[in-house]
């Protein structure tokens, strides 16, 4: 046998009743499970945790992810630390940060969700930023930012930046023109002093 024949036989692979067999000796077995974390087929995972989840199709039931990648994401009572997805729903649920077409909160949280469109419902956001933002329940954020908002329930936010807002229920924001007029003089006041303190040393 010629050496360039051995290294040959080497790199090729066949199959053979659904393994895949190396010449040199390695066996491999095709993982179902592995399949569908490279996003061969959709993904169904149930108290269990994946460093990243590729697939058509994304459902979680107590499970944890660090990274989602799926054109349609479902989490109950799991979380991940980023999802991207046309459309998410988590229900218990919560999220590092989340980029959607669409995606629904029912009494979950996100640190940064940004979508399209976004719905609200008995959830927390630090940064909420959409086209469009509906809310249900109680919704309490850091920061909002609409294009329009259609509240049907409370929503308190530090910082409210909405382009048309309908509410049916109360929408208040602390950090209001009146507010940050007040913020800026103070800022101002203490950024003066700090310059005065450090010009002379």
């Amino acid at each position: 046998m010629s050496q360039n024949h051995s290294e040959d036989l080497g790199n090729v692979t066949r199959n053979q009743g659904g393994q895949f067999i190396d010449e040199g000796g390695t066996m491999f077995v095709f993982d179902p499970e592995e399949a569908v974390l490279n996003g061969e087929t959709d993904a169904h995972l149930q108290g269990t945790d994946s460093a990243a989840v590729n697939a058509m199709q994304v459902t979680m039931e107590r499970s944890g992810a660090d990274y989602i990648h799926a054109q349609k994401s479902f989490l109950t009572n799991s979380g991940a630390r980023e999802i991207a997805s046309d459309s998410a729903k988590l229900t218990g649920s919560g999220v590092l940060t989340l980029n959607a077409k669409s995606a629904e909160f029912k009494q979950s949280s996100a640190v940064i969700a940004n979508a399209d469109t976004l719905n609200l419902s008995e959830s927390r956001a630090g940064i909420a930023s959409a086209g469009t933002i509906t809310t249900n329940g109680s919704v309490q954020a850091g920061m909002i930012n609409a294009g329009t908002i259609d509240a049907t329930g409370d929503v308190h936010a530090f910082m409210l930046a909405g382009g048309d807002v309908k509410a049916g229920g109360s929408v208040s924001s602390t950090f209001t023109p009146v507010t940050a007029g007040a913020f800026g003089a103070v800022l101002a006041v203490v950024l003066f002093l700090l310059g005065r303190i450090f010009s002379k040393r």
